[in-house]
């Protein structure tokens, strides 16, 4: 395969890369000592538990974009023991009846409540794969997003405590955070990890954080708790076994019953392990699909728990470029993977089979080395049609303000595939208002990643991109983003391909309207396209009662082209919750689709569900009610497929128990077992 000089401009890059990291960057982050409390807190949002008057404080709050103090302070306490973390805010407020708080959802959007976050890195690598995050809003409800990737089911991705309480002068929050949930070094020696915390006030718009990251979040200016020493491993080797089974009535099988189970060991502190056996795929939600034109494939998250488990480590990339796309693997019989970190060395291996057709491997590597970082994947499908390998080397580093980064991939395909391989290198500078990238990218004919995302093919080309964005207090503008692209890209054998200029703006008004315009001309092969458009949005800053629509029009693939999206977000009661969006494609034929989403939380332990598609025609409809048997058992009937084309009559009744759970859950199983675990 020849590549010209291609793979020598990104070997020389990487060099490049990993010299930045040997300059490094000056950490200007705070920090506290760690101390150990031998009397806990009472979780009742109260901080009159005398453990609070000598924990360590952080104080001296400051604004995230303007770097200066909020008129409003926040107080945060941090304390451990042998088993939990423990977190105290005591956030004041000068107007404390307008403090806002409206999300009763477990891990929902908090975006526009008053919250306060705990974040925490135990391995002070200064990287978000390794970032676990810890949200309450002002009246108790939880978020957390747990380092390496969670499935969402909370006796399988860990619980912690939170409770609020309001005060005459704001209002407190208390958090306990197991150290069983999370990943941290096997070492008994006192430790340095990365802390923060923060606080959103809605009233102000203040995102204020103790040690300031700034808007761009330079995590090298994450603060640090010195001194923790972490638990002994052994308190963390707890099995996790989750068992479904369902039976029902599908059109094609007439009757069906299945069972299958999820297992989860961590190995270690820092290590863990998964099998899924005959996984439960199919009644699995995943998104609804745009009708909107595009000359690409449209990329769109996994929902599926497996997949979501550790997937930081397998999928890295963006909506560009995927050479994993999980999306891709159908129904499987037998699913494992184990991932973790070592040192600086962070690693995943996964398999896949179904057992009549296909095989799915992935490897992946990542070596930490100061603040930069080199991957290593090889992703491998053998399969009845294809039997298809991928190799890749992707170092990234960076330096104060500036980021560095790049690849270098082949593939190997059996048969008409040949061998390919695509290379690209970037370069991006970010200050507290701006940004700016430059990309450099090739794409041999042949390059072929079975299980990627790869919108384009047989190309080589770059791409530039850059924005401003701001923030007032005061005054009838609030918010402003724009930015702009501009790329060009022909083939791999120079003939023109692709030409393409956008631009973007948004203004967000104190009214709390906001307005988006955005245009773009190009140039695809023989096509000469041109788009305006045009996005009008109201209630911005609350998610359950927004609104707005989104208008296009142009000319794409040598053809009119018009586009509308209105949607709207209700929630009329504290249980009942609406999400209505239609489509309206004009362009080489008109299309339609409407969806509609509900959920209606009878009780905490009850919940209505479903959607409805309507597309060009055709509808598809399910239905699901959830029942809580038992603690962390529950029982569901589902009414139709959620992923169908066309509406099924189906009907299943699905029972989800964890027979065996971490130590902060009870578990009958756990003492019967207990011995038998190495």
């Amino acid at each position: 395969m020849r590549v010209g000089l291609y793979p020598i401009i990104f070997c020389v890059a990487g060099f490049l890369i990993l010299l930045s990291s040997a300059v490094g960057s000056e950490t200007v982050g705070k920090s506290l000592q760690a101390l150990k409390t031998s009397q806990p807190p009472r979780i009742d949002g109260d901080l009159n538990d005398p453990c609070w008057r000598n924990a360590p404080k952080a104080t001296g709050f400051v604004d995230k974009l303007l770097d200066t103090p909020p008129e409003d302070q926040t107080v945060a306490y941090i304390l451990y023991d042998d088993e939990n973390i423990y977190v105290a805010f005591y956030c004041y407020d000068s107007k404390p009846e307008e403090i806002v708080a409206r999300e009763t959802k477990r891990d929902g959007n908090f975006r526009n409540d008053d919250y306060v976050s705990f974040s925490i890195n135990p391995f002070d690598s200064h990287r978000h794969s390794d970032r676990s995050f810890f949200l309450v809003n002002a009246i108790g409800t939880q978020f957390s997003r747990i380092a390496g990737g969670r499935a969402t089911k909370t006796e399988w991705k860990g619980d912690w405590k939170a409770a609020v309480k309001r005060v005459e002068d704001g209002w407190t929050a208390e958090m306990m955070i197991p150290f069983a949930i999370l990943d941290y070094p096997s070492t008994g020696k006192p430790t340095t990890i990365e802390i923060n915390f923060d606080r959103m006030q809605q009233r102000t718009g203040v995102n204020s954080f103790w040690s300031n990251i700034g808007p761009q979040e330079d995590l090298e200016k994450d603060g640090h708790l010195v001194g923790i020493i972490f638990p002994k491993k052994s308190s963390k080797r707890r099995l996790s076994l989750m068992v479904y089974t369902f039976a029902g009535v599908e059109p094609e099988k007439s009757r069906t019953i299945r069972a299958g189970a999820d297992v989860k060991y961590p190995i270690s502190s820092s290590i863990t392990a998964l099998i899924t056996v005959n996984p439960d795929f199919s009644n699995v939600e995943q998104d609804v699909e745009s009708i909107d034109f595009s000359y690409q494939q449209r990329w769109y998250p996994d929902r599926r728990p497996f997949f979501q488990e550790g997937g930081e480590i397998f999928t890295f990339g963006n909506s560009n470029l995927l050479l994993f796309y999980s999306r891709n693997i159908p129904q499987i019989d037998l699913g494992a993977k184990v991932h973790g970190k070592i040192g600086k060395t962070a690693f995943g291996l996964l398999n896949c089979a179904d057992f009549k057709e296909r095989n799915d491997l992935v490897f992946a590597l990542r070596r930490d080395i100061g603040s930069a970082s080199v991957r290593v994947r090889f992703i491998r499908r053998d399969d009845s049609k294809v039997r298809n390998q991928v190799v890749s080397f992707e170092p990234n580093g960076g330096f104060k303000s500036l980021r560095f980064g790049g690849i270098l991939s082949g593939s190997w395909t059996e048969g008409e595939g040949g061998e390919g391989s695509i290379g690209a290198i970037y370069a991006g500078h970010f200050t507290k208002r701006t940004w700016a990238n430059v990309n450099l990218f090739y794409m041999t004919p042949n390059f072929n990643a079975a299980d990627g995302f790869i919108p384009y093919d047989d190309m080589r080309g770059y791409n530039l991109n850059g924005g401003y964005s701001n923030e007032w207090r005061e005054g009838p503008i609030r918010k402003v983003n724009c930015g702009f692209n501009l790329s060009r890209v022909d083939r791999y054998d120079g003939s023109p391909y692709m030409r393409d200029v956008n631009f973007w703006g948004e203004t967000q008004f104190s009214s709390d309207y906001a307005v988006n315009l955005n245009g773009g001309v190009g140039r695809y092969e023989e096509h000469r396209d041109w788009t305006v458009g045009i996005t009008l949005r109201g209630n911005v800053r609350d998610q359950h009662r927004s609104y707005g629509v989104n208008l296009s029009y142009g000319r794409r693939q040598s053809t009119r082209y018009g586009y509308a999206r209105p949607f709207i977000n209700l929630k009329p009661t504290g249980k009942i919750s609406f999400r209505l969006s239609s489509e309206f494609l004009w362009h080489k034929g008109d299309r339609i689709q409407h969806v509609l989403q509900f959920n209606y939380d009878i009780t905490p332990e009850r919940g209505l569900g479903g959607r409805f598609v309507y597309r060009d025609g055709s509808l598809n409809a399910f239905l699901t009610y959830r029942q809580a048997v038992h603690k962390g058992i529950d029982a569901f009937i589902i009414l139709g497929d959620p992923n169908a084309e066309k509406m099924k009559k189906r009907i299943v009744a699905k029972v989800v128990m964890p027979l065996l759970s971490p130590p902060h859950r009870s578990s009958w199983l756990w003492d019967l077992v207990h011995g038998l675990l190495p």
